[in-house]
């Protein structure tokens, strides 16, 4: 049974064993010594349990359904314009479209997360004001890139073929047209969603049950969102298997960087990783990149 209290300063309801009011920040002198932490982390961010699910879901989930209703919208609307179904599936498949729908999808995605978590939203700023999460994150950021340079090293070594897999492929495309939109959906709002998702929402939540298990289960997810099901079966999907460790390795570092540094450094890691990729992309086509 879950046991609440009400903070003396703001009358907001919480979970009696968190350390602190979700909503102000006032500190819970009640907390009962069996539900302290022995190690309290550095960057953690204690909501209220409900608020750490719905983050996950919205974010995981609700991408695809988000994603879902837009494109059934559009559709709709071209169809009343295009009387030829084929002439209706090429204009969605077209880059341009596929920018705009990404772009749609990420921003509208990033203001629901943001109502979700806002009581914790202020903080969250505040912490990306500051030059330690900015240096640190960019300097973590350059450790994503360099996993990903290992793993290719590794994969040259043994003779491996290795490309870049369907996600990125479609993400580089639209990276080298409409590079503009490119870095406000991939490079920006992208990792942050996905920061609030599965840093915040879901290795938060679990962690609070086994620090262990949340490593493990946050970076098997990790690299399967990555991960285009579409080619199983297929030829494709060798190469797909073969990216899947470096989505693997970069989500446990992120895990790493947001349990000791915070969820702001953890973002700007993440959008360094992610905005180098798209320079890469623009500048350097033959090395492969990594977007997260």
């Amino acid at each position: 049974m879950i046991n609440t209290k009400i903070c003396p300063k703001c009358g907001t309801y919480y979970e009696d064993n968190l350390p602190e009011c979700p909503a102000c920040h006032t500190p819970n002198f009640e907390v009962p010594k069996a539900a302290q932490p022995a190690e309290k982390p550095n960057g953690i961010i204690q909501m209220p349990a409900f608020r750490h699910v719905l983050a996950f879901i919205t974010g995981w989930l609700g991408l695809q359904v988000i994603a879902t209703i837009i494109i059934l919208l559009v559709r709709l609307f071209l169809s009343r314009q295009y009387s030829d179904t084929a002439q209706v599936d090429a204009i969605i498949a077209s880059v341009g479209m596929q920018m705009t729908l990404n772009t749609s999808i990420y921003l509208f995605l990033f203001v629901c997360l943001l109502a979700i978590i806002y009581p914790v939203v202020p903080k969250i700023f505040k912490d990306m004001g500051k030059f330690k999460a900015i240096s640190r994150g960019f300097l973590y950021g350059l450790l994503l890139v360099g996993s990903g340079m290992v793993v290719s090293i590794l994969y040259s070594m043994l003779k491996v073929n290795m490309s870049s897999n369907a996600n990125e492929t479609a993400i580089v495309s639209m990276m080298t047209t409409y590079p503009f939109w490119s870095v406000v959906a991939f490079v920006i709002a992208g990792p942050l969603c996905e920061e609030i998702t599965y840093r915040l929402g879901m290795f938060s939540l679990v962690r609070r049950l086994n620090r262990y298990v949340a490593y493990i289960l946050v970076i098997i997810l990790f690299g399967l969102i990555h991960f285009s099901f579409e080619t199983i079966g297929t030829a494709a999907v060798w190469n797909e298997l073969l990216n899947l460790p470096y989505y693997m390795i970069a989500g446990g570092i992120l895990c790493y960087v947001y349990e000791k540094e915070g969820l702001a450094t953890s973002m700007y890691a993440h959008v360094t990783n992610n905005l180098i990729s798209f320079l890469t992309s623009l500048f350097l086509t033959n090395v492969l990149t990594h977007i997260l």
